[in-house]
This record gives structure tokens, sequence and C-alpha cells, in this order.
């Protein structure tokens, strides 16, 4: 009511107030962020990848919460993430991996798969979206005779933006919409796509998440966190 923007942060005792022009892009840093940081943080810290040498070979070698199941993604792309307890690998290609944590109503789910880079036209939105298209209509089947996940364009186009602070370096994020080809599900995705100078790949990691008729935006920041903790790491 005095032309501000209040922020209360839940179970803490902090309040910032801006004026109602402050703008966008400094709120979200100074709260998403913040708040994305934060989950990172404390995945790594429950999660520590960095307690004991990393040894893709030797199965018992404690990563990813303990779980070796996950080696194909430190073998095959060279960077190791940070995997909460409960995701499996659904689907393993040589250019596509699925990662699901699947619950009664729920689904949370990790992709990443790569493509050879060719130059810097593979960033824009179009190409973006043809990429994430073609990966999602040969390895994402959906639950009826010939349906397949497909990003939405037409209704929620998805939002492309650089980011500058994603752990690979140069990165280009979207935000958007899935839908299911020929069927009716659907729900939130975010990406991060960059270019791998060690292998010449155009690689991308991507969270996405399914509850129908529930608020989504924890799950996501969840997700989003886990595409932060992205390290490369050398094998020896």
């Amino acid at each position: 009511t005095d032309g501000r923007i209040v922020w209360q942060s839940s179970g803490r005792e902090t309040k910032f107030a801006a004026p109602l022009h402050f703008p966008y892009s400094k709120l979200y840093h100074l709260f998403v962020k913040a708040d994305l940081n934060g989950k990172s943080a404390l995945l790594k810290q429950e999660f520590s990848l960095e307690s004991a040498p990393i040894d893709p070979f030797d199965t018992s070698a404690v990563i990813w919460c303990g779980q070796p199941q996950f080696y194909p993604i430190l073998r095959k792309m060279g960077f190791t993430m940070t995997i909460p307890q409960g995701f499996y690998i659904a689907k393993n290609e040589p250019d596509f991996m699925w990662l699901r944590k699947e619950l009664e109503r729920s689904s949370a789910d990790i992709l990443i798969y790569q493509i050879p880079y060719k130059d810097t036209a593979q960033f824009s939105t179009n190409s973006l979206v043809a990429m994430r298209n073609m990966m999602l209509q040969k390895y994402v089947p959906g639950p009826s005779d010939s349906s397949y996940m497909a990003t939405e364009t037409e209704f929620v186009p998805p939002m492309v933006q650089y980011v500058s602070d994603f752990p690979a370096g140069y990165a280009m994020e979207m935000r958007g919409m899935w839908k299911v080809e020929h069927d009716f599900m659907g729900g939130p995705f975010l990406s991060y796509t960059f270019a791998d100078s060690g292998t010449g790949q155009l690689v991308t990691v991507e969270g996405f998440y399914y509850e129908p008729n529930q608020k989504k935006r924890n799950q996501m920041l969840q997700l989003q966190a886990m595409l932060y903790s992205l390290r490369y790491v050398e094998i020896e």
C-alpha cells in the first residue's frame, strides 16, 4: 500500500522492502539466486562429493549419495552432479541419459543429452527448441501409442537467456512448459545448454517436473540446484 515490494521469508526473521520500480533482475539475484545457492550448498553438504577420492571404476567409491549406478554420467560426460536418494537411471543411450524419481502422484526428472557442437547459431531459441524436441521425440515416449514429449511453443513460448554463473561456464538457460503430443500431460522444465570444448559436444542438462494440480515452484528450485551442482572432474 505504500508503493513498496515487501519480502518476508518463511522460517527466518528476514524482511526486505524495495520500491515498486526496483529492477526485477536485482530481486531475482537477491532472492531466487540466493535460495538456489543455498539449496545447492545444502545438497553438497548432505551428499558430499568431496568426502572421498573419485574413482568411477571402483564400485566401492562413494559419490552421488553412494549410488554407483550413476557412474555412467561421469564416464560418458566427464562431470558429476549431486543426485539425491530416490533417483535412478531410466534410460542410458550414447547421446542421452534420463534420471527419474517417481512417486505415486508426481515425477521429478533430469535429462542429459548432447549433439556435436558446430557454431554459436545452435544457441538460438529456435535451435535449442528444435534440438530438445528431436531428443525428446526419440527418447521420451508418452503413456499412449505414438505419444511423446515435446516443447510447448504456442501458448507458453519458452524463455531463453544467457547466464554467466553456470558451473560449466557460458550457458543458455531455457525455461518453459513441456507437453506430450497426442496426450494431455504437461508441466514446467528448465535447461542449461553449453559447449564442452574438451569433447566438441553441445551439452544440455535439464530438469522437469510432473504433478497435476499442484504448485511446482519449490520442486523446480530443487531441480535447478541439482543442475547447478554440476562439476567437471578429471579421471586419472
